[in-house]
């Protein structure tokens, strides 16, 4: 009896093993990595139009994760606006994904992105969608994307003009 009973716990084992490695779709825990194609997501400006992340296909992109009471993200983003002012014609874009259900409302970043003349696209990440895909912990987080689509860089924490300027030019 006690010798089935280990067989029967051995399959059961050897099973739970096979389903969790082989038979289940990945999950977002499984992550993404510097070297993937960046998934592709769609959400809303201010304004309410629609933006997919692969409208920006042939242009280095810098995908930022970002709150307004958030010190760090407070003090990037004048490096960003700078930047952005400065090479945008270069074919690099900055989007910047506000992450809203942290958020009193669409109210403060409004504010945020009028105070700061934010000249980029600001959108909404009203249901943490995108944000669970970008496995997104802390903000600021950015993620620097080729022209190609591949994930080049992670950064967490604050972005400098000189982090910028380094990261886009290894992109070209």
């Amino acid at each position: 009896m006690k010798k089935w009973l280990g067989v029967a716990l051995v399959a059961l084992l050897i099973g739970v093993t096979i389903y969790t490695t082989w038979m289940k779709e990945p999950s977002v825990a499984e992550g993404i990595k510097i070297g993937d194609k960046a998934p592709d997501f769609k959400l809303r400006t201010l304004e309410g139009d629609v933006v997919n992340l692969s409208d920006y296909e042939g242009e280095r992109v810098l995908v930022n994760f970002w709150a307004t009471w958030c010190p760090p993200c407070i003090k990037e983003t004048p490096d960003m606006v700078a930047y952005y002012k400065a090479h945008q014609k270069e074919g690099i874009e900055i989007l910047s994904v506000n992450l809203t259900s942290t958020e009193t409302g669409s109210a403060p970043v409004e504010a945020f992105v009028e105070k700061y003349e934010m000249p980029f696209k600001t959108v909404l990440d009203a249901m943490d969608e995108v944000s669970k895909v970008y496995q997104i912990a802390a903000v600021p987080t950015s993620y620097f994307i080729d022209a190609d689509g591949i994930i080049h860089k992670k950064v967490e924490g604050g972005v400098s003009s000189a982090q910028l300027q380094q990261i886009f030019n290894e992109m070209r």
